[in-house]
């Protein structure tokens, strides 16, 4: 379905609500971290894909299979990291059992958008130093 449609489809009211946020200045720290996420990713996706793909001669996807391995290993040294995904901190349990089902039924591309999104712009420049 057209985006255009789907759009036109929600309540005048939602639609302006929306339209109000694109005329928001945001935040410094805001921007630098959207800037931190889109970089980062992007480093590591061509080096990635570079190495696993190009120089390995993998098959397709083994590159995204390497970068979320070392995205797991990596923040197993960051306590409580999605906890972050929530307003309110649940108990550690709902916390596991969300990551439980994270990791089970996402595919591959969002399970890295989502660590990469939930990173700080140093945790993400440290990955991409040590990584």
């Amino acid at each position: 379905m057209n985006m255009n449609i789907r759009i036109r489809m929600l309540p005048t009211e939602i639609i302006h609500k929306i339209i109000s946020y694109t005329y928001s200045t945001q935040s410094k720290y805001l921007t630098e971290d959207i800037i931190s996420y889109f970089n980062a990713k992007q480093v590591c996706n061509h080096l990635y894909h570079d190495y696993w793909i190009i120089q390995m001669g993998n098959e397709t996807l083994e590159d995204k299979y390497w970068l979320l391995n070392n995205l797991y290993v990596y923040i197993r040294n960051i306590p409580y990291i999605f906890n972050r995904l929530f307003n309110r901190m649940p108990e550690r349990v709902h916390v596991n059992t969300y990551v439980t089902k994270f990791y089970n039924k996402t595919d591959i591309k969002t399970q890295i958008n989502v660590i990469f999104g939930i990173m700080t712009p140093l945790e993400r420049n440290t990955f991409l130093n040590t990584g």
